[in-house]
């Protein structure tokens, strides 16, 4: 039986803070949720319909062969093989891996396993599993091989096992994952992210070291070779379980020069280039040259300003201090500097999440700003810091925003950090200032979240928290249907509006170019790309 679960939200952040994932995510649909029972356990199934965004349509027929160029800025240093000891290049493995269950814009979908049933206390869920697959070397997949990498994944302490507490087989071909009490975040990590499983064989054979550089999964496509800081190659999986994979191979070349991957796409020399945030001017150059733009998934991704209000000595632990910071900035005027490529936006919630509410604004008002900062006790102002990655932060919004913050009295003093300081103070903290960093949509949104405002966060721990906001998330992570899920996000959302825990101030619309003869390739539609389904018309 087709299992549909949907869930709120799961983000893309692929890694903690630094959008080097770009994808986003989303959740515009309107479900409905029964329940049936099989023997001791429940099955939630769902069905729903949507109105998100379709790929374009196209009348040419689908072609076999060719090779999909793609520029990225990932490097390939460090560990790309090994899902739960994942680092910033982890997402050079999603070509030839495949997930236990997939993520689409009607929720969960089959994947590896090709049925899930939730216990009726909770404590556990059951797999069924997909017959017939083996891993690129050959190797079985089936349960004892899911097993040792949910065990791996387990010990790892990866994100969604907080609350497992075994592993086991239960035949051939199903697994189980045993529980303290249910949580949404199971499922959700489960279907995200990096956790899909490889092969223990060539783990096991050839160590970690090796495998870290040599990923081994079930996915449309192989491995054949890699140059770290330069680029590498995948070729197509003959062996793969599912349909015939329409490419010869993918090939990636890793570029961090925009100019130079301007001109590579100009020339004919690449099919994609993932821009992420940056590189305004070359999509518009390159969209008015027939190009397109591919579209943040949720309709955008949020670039926030987050205050160290968690330190009682800091004036932005003062709310109105928060409040009046919001007030302050002409988001208009940062979205013109955008040059259409983004929009203004005062949450983190992005458009097309189903949690988003657009009544949550503060518009542009000075003398508002400055009353509240004399109401906070700062009559005069006060000076702060404000920390950014110019990956994530072009260095002209932020000179913006120091002069709006100067014209209500806050004396802003830029610093702009590299990627590894800036994950460094996002982990350890900062103190006096805001922190800048990209604000992805999230699938489950209050399990994204318990990450940067739960009792035991990762990231962003200067960050204002709260028993209350604590509260509401992992209510959100107990959820167990859409709609309950639902009720908690939105609740979530508005509370870190009102209390202006963090300062969103626009929305990048898009975040890579391609060619038109790249086809049914699933960026800007899918939580993740589809190679296996992409074809070129060229």
């Amino acid at each position: 039986m087709r299992n549909k679960m949907p869930v709120a939200c799961i983000t893309i952040l692929l890694v903690g803070i630094l959008s080097l994932g770009i994808f986003g995510c989303d959740d515009s649909s309107t479900a409905s949720q029964t329940t049936t029972s099989s023997s001791s356990q429940s099955t939630t199934v769902t069905s729903s319909e949507t109105t998100s965004p379709t790929p374009s349509s196209t009348t040419q027929e689908q072609k076999y062969g060719g090779t999909l160029r793609v520029l990225t800025s990932t490097t390939g240093q460090g560990n790309i093989g090994v899902p739960w000891n994942i680092t910033q290049t982890g997402d050079i493995i999603f070509p030839c891996i495949d997930h236990l269950i997939d993520l689409d814009f009607d929720g969960i979908d089959p994947g590896l396993a090709t049925d899930w049933k939730i216990a009726d206390d909770g404590t556990s869920i059951t797999f069924t599993l997909r017959q017939g697959v083996k891993f690129q070397d050959g190797t079985d997949f089936d349960a004892a091989a899911e097993k040792w990498n949910l065990d791996k994944w387990m010990e790892a302490h990866q994100e969604g096992t907080q609350s497992w507490t075994s592993v086991e087989v239960v035949d051939t071909y199903t697994v189980r994952i045993n529980l303290t009490e249910y949580s949404s975040w199971v499922l959700s990590s489960l279907a995200g992210g990096y956790c899909a499983p490889i092969s223990p064989t060539a783990y096991e054979q050839n160590g970690e070291a090796w495998a870290e550089k040599n990923p081994v999964g079930t996915g449309p496509f192989k491995l054949v070779s890699m140059t770290p800081e330069v680029g590498w190659r995948y070729e197509r999986n003959d062996g793969y379980w599912g349909s015939k994979p329409y490419l010869d191979a993918i090939a990636y070349t890793s570029i961090t020069d925009l100019n130079a991957a301007q001109m590579m796409v100009d020339k004919g020399e690449a099919d994609i280039w993932l821009t992420g945030t940056a590189a305004t001017d070359a999509k518009i150059a390159m969209s008015e040259k027939g190009f397109d733009l591919v579209p943040m998934i949720a309709g955008g991704e949020p670039t926030i300003m987050v205050p160290d209000a968690n330190n009682p000595d800091s004036p932005w632990a003062n709310k109105n201090v928060r409040v009046a910071a919001d007030y302050a900035i002409n988001r208009e005027e940062i979205a013109a500097l955008t040059k259409g490529m983004g929009e203004p936006t005062w949450q983190i919630a992005t458009p097309n999440c189903n949690y988003y509410d657009p009544s949550l604004t503060r518009p542009y008002n000075p003398e508002k700003a400055r009353q509240l900062l004399a109401d906070a006790g700062y009559p005069d102002g006060f000076s702060t810091t404000l920390n950014y990655m110019s990956m994530g932060l072009p260095t002209d919004f932020a000179v913006a925003i120091q002069s709006y913050f100067k014209d209500v009295g806050i004396n802003l003093e830029l610093n702009m950090v590299p990627p590894n300081v800036g994950i460094q103070l996002a982990m350890t903290g900062w103190n006096n200032g805001l922190l800048s960093r990209p604000s992805p949509a999230a699938y489950n949104f209050c399990a994204e979240l318990s990450k940067f405002y739960g009792p035991d966060r990762m990231i962003t721990v200067s960050a204002l928290t709260t028993p209350e906001l604590q509260n509401l998330i992992e209510s959100g992570i107990k959820a167990k249907t859409l709609e309950e899920q639902k009720s908690w996000d939105i609740k979530v959302n508005k509370y870190l509006f009102d209390e202006a825990v963090s300062i969103p101030f626009y929305l990048s619309l898009y975040y890579a170019i391609k060619t038109p003869d790249v086809h049914d390739d699933g960026l800007g539609y899918s939580y993740y790309w589809t190679p296996g389904k992409c074809w070129l018309s060229k």
